[in-house]
């Protein structure tokens, strides 16, 4: 079933209305003030003669500071988006490789927005504490990251998976919402827990990309902590509705997994059809239908 594929108009007309900016509440610091870009130094020494236009999203950071909003980066992500679904909408299907070559152009809009959202985040490089957490995962984000892995990854995969298997049998009853998650909770299979990285950082999934914490980073590790998560529709929604509609293109449907299940499954003999059909290889047309059914079961 191409269900993404049924509302492309109404993405488009949404992604189009999205582009009209008529905000009533723009940011306009003095001189003085801290530049909203988050590099520290006074407005009139950064932006301030640029035409950059500024909003304060969502409240503050626990700490006081505030999230800006460069409306020029998010209209350059709305644009990418809208050549994306309007290239789709000419194309009922496409190859992986355009799929890959798609999702890699979104990523690149992507990261520049969130990249300016998250300056003032309480997130820094070295802490996993998000790590531990069930990760959704689209087919062609599947396709970016197994492209990419080798053989000191896939040893990785493996080490997390055993020790996944030994943490799901640690009764409830030894862990408390105070706890570690670093030490009890289920650890990403992409993680290096000694080095404290991701080892397919680049090519990390939409979910990790957006993935920013409004609270104190002690709640972070915190087994039950209660995290404020960074949630945006115009950044967030829309962006998984593109990244749904490319799946449906190059796979024939949407099927979301998560990192876990995706890296830990076993090799059954569905699944190996699955890949060799997302390999693009010919197979009878009844092994097509197939795996077209497979991915409406849920």
């Amino acid at each position: 079933m191409m269900e993404y594929r049924k509302n492309m108009d109404w993405l488009i007309q949404t992604i189009k209305r999205d582009l009209i900016f008529e905000y009533e509440d723009l940011y306009n610091p003095t001189r003085n003030d801290e530049c909203p870009c988050g590099s520290g130094l006074k407005y009139k020494k950064c932006h301030m003669n640029s035409q950059i236009k500024w909003r304060k999203v969502d409240g503050m950071f626990h700490d006081g500071k505030t999230l800006y909003e460069n409306i020029e980066l998010k209209k350059g992500l709305l644009n990418t988006m809208l050549d994306i679904v309007l290239y789709l909408k000419e194309n009922i299907r496409i190859s992986e490789e355009k799929g890959l070559e798609l999702i890699g152009d979104l990523f690149k809009s992507l990261d520049e927005v969130f990249k300016q959202l998250q300056k003032n985040a309480p997130c820094r490089k070295g802490c996993i504490a998000c790590c531990f957490q069930p990760i959704n995962l689209a087919t062609i984000e599947e396709s970016k990251i197994r492209n990419k892995l080798t053989k000191d990854i896939e040893k990785n995969i493996n080490k997390n998976h055993q020790e996944t298997k030994k943490r799901r049998k640690i009764p409830m009853s030894q862990i408390n919402k105070n706890s570690s998650r670093a030490k009890y909770a289920e650890p990403c299979p992409m993680l290096d827990v000694e080095n404290k990285k991701c080892t397919v950082y680049d090519d990390r999934p939409f979910t990790c990309r957006t993935y920013f914490v409004a609270n104190s980073p002690d709640l972070c590790n915190m087994y039950d902590g209660k995290v404020t998560i960074y949630k945006n529709q115009g950044y967030q929604e829309l962006v998984e509705i593109v990244i749904s509609l490319i799946d449906e293109t190059v796979f024939g449907c949407f099927e979301l997994k998560t990192l876990h299940e995706t890296f830990y499954k076993k090799k059954t003999f569905f699944n190996k059809l699955k890949l060799i059909f997302n390999k693009r290889k010919k197979l009878p047309l009844k092994y097509h239908m197939t795996i077209s059914i497979m991915c409406n079961i849920k």
